[in-house]
């Protein structure tokens, strides 16, 4: 992924389906393994589950 114009390596660390009030969603968490704490970045993203199309993606934290 690119952030902030500088290429970084993410691993995966956790995805699922979980009903919510709104239907199934799908989970996907992301995160960038640091030896420094500050230097750690991590991304959740989280889209209706089995959606296709664009625009699919509820929430990119």
């Amino acid at each position: 992924m690119v952030v902030n114009g500088q290429s970084q390596t993410f691993q995966a660390i956790g995805y699922g389906i979980d009903l919510t009030s709104k239907g199934y969603v799908l989970h996907l968490n992301v995160d960038s393994r640091s030896n420094d704490p500050l230097g750690e970045q991590g991304v959740a993203i989280i889209l209706p589950y089995k959606k296709t199309g664009k625009n699919v993606i509820e929430k990119f934290l």
